[in-house]
């Protein structure tokens, strides 16, 4: 036995399945209701209250609902009556009506239409993203349609969203950035670079500059900047300002980074965690030995792995099981990831892997900070010496 409040379940279920089958130009009526099917073996009176309930809740009880099947059936016990058989909803009317989604559901498929006719490309886009087709006001459709038009005109205007010449609100660009760059991709994929890292490169807009944090650890460098401790916008960094300089070390902890000792021709940057992909601002490091140090944990390897899609020649420094076993008494547990990225671990060397399974299966961690600085400066030097054996150059 079914009760009302269930069959107006079963139906409200059924909302998002029949507006997509319409928004495909498909008739997805008359829809049928299953459920379980009266039992006519129970108490005479309860199984009338329930014919009746259902009844009510119909047509043509109700202007709008749903239909009812009725089949004659006769038994020993209560002899010859009429109960419900298929249930059913004629039309969209009665079925938006009944659910009480008709005013949503006609200004999706309206403004489905509407989609469609500006731009033909997007009528699956419109199925896809019917979620989105409701609740809000003509003007943000007018807003987006002007956007979108706009880009697909002028691809990668390199300027910055409140600089288009737009009628558009100045946050509407930022307010509203899934949904547009959604429907851009499918209207005008030549506006869209899909291997953009943020919205506004993906876009070609212009953002302000993340700020980068450096350090000349070489006292008698010559780079010929007034200052060895500075932060700038990588558009402001060049290479030439390093010349005496041969190769870079990037580190994570802020503490370390500021506290790192002298080393002859080093240059230090602080990473920051894993906004360190906006290094690749600085395609000069692509020409330079360069070294990463962080924490010696599943995110400390992603980070790793991270800066070598961008710079595959990158070394790891004190970040191997050697370290790891040397430290113990400074290694804890508790790490939030167990396993590194499937997409990101190509990028690491067989023993890191091996180590990454390791950390992540025992949720163990070694910080850098745990790790003396003259550890550091001794593996420094170690590989300094070496890269300089084997193919010495400057930045």
């Amino acid at each position: 036995m079914i009760t009302v409040a269930q069959l107006r379940q079963k139906a409200e279920n059924r909302y998002r399945e029949v507006l997509k089958e319409m928004l495909r130009g498909n008739h997805p009526f008359p829809l049928k209701i299953r459920y379980p099917h009266l039992k006519t073996s129970g108490d005479l009176q309860e199984l009338r209250n329930s014919i009746q309930a259902i009844k009510s809740q119909g047509k043509p009880s109700l202007s709008f609902g749903y239909s009812i099947e009725w089949h004659e059936i006769e038994t020993r016990r209560f002899g010859r009556n009429q109960v419900p058989g298929d249930i059913f909803f004629s039309t969209a009317e009665d079925f938006f009506g009944y659910i009480g989604k008709q005013s949503e559901a006609s200004e999706t498929l309206a403004l489905a239409d509407r989609i469609r006719s500006r731009y033909p490309v997007a009528y699956n886009w419109t199925v896809e993203n019917h979620r989105h087709l409701s609740g809000r006001q003509p003007a943000f459709w007018e807003s987006l349609f002007c956007v979108i038009d706009y880009l697909a005109e002028n691809p990668f205007p390199d300027r910055f969203a409140r600089e288009l010449p737009l009628p558009i609100s100045t946050k509407f660009i930022e307010e509203n950035q899934a949904i547009l760059e959604s429907l851009l991709q499918t209207v005008a994929p030549q506006s869209h670079r899909p291997d953009g890292e943020t919205f506004q490169e993906r876009l070609g807009l212009k953002s302000p500059e993340s700020l980068i944090e450096f350090r000349i650890l070489d006292p008698k460098s010559g780079s010929g900047l007034p200052l060895d401790h500075f932060t700038a916008a990588a558009s402001q960094i060049k290479r030439e300002f390093f010349q005496d300089l041969t190769a870079v070390l990037i580190t994570e902890n802020r503490l370390n980074f500021l506290t790192l000792p002298p080393l002859p021709g080093l240059l230090a940057i602080l990473g920051q965690g894993y906004a360190i992909t906006r290094l690749k601002r600085l395609p000069w490091l692509a020409d330079c030995p360069l070294f990463y140090w962080g924490d010696l944990d599943i995110e400390g390897l992603e980070i790793l792995a991270h800066l070598r899609r961008i710079f595959p020649h990158t070394q790891a420094v004190l970040m191997n099981s050697t370290t790891l076993n040397d430290h113990r008494e400074f290694v804890s547990t508790g790490t939030s990831k167990t396993a590194v990225s499937p997409s990101l671990e190509v990028h690491l060397t067989e023993e890191e892997r091996r180590l990454a399974q390791d950390l992540g299966s025992s949720r163990l961690r070694l910080e850098q900070e745990r790790i003396p600085l003259s550890h550091l400066v001794t593996a420094m030097q170690t590989l300094l010496s070496l890269k300089q054996t084997v193919e010495p150059e400057k930045l």
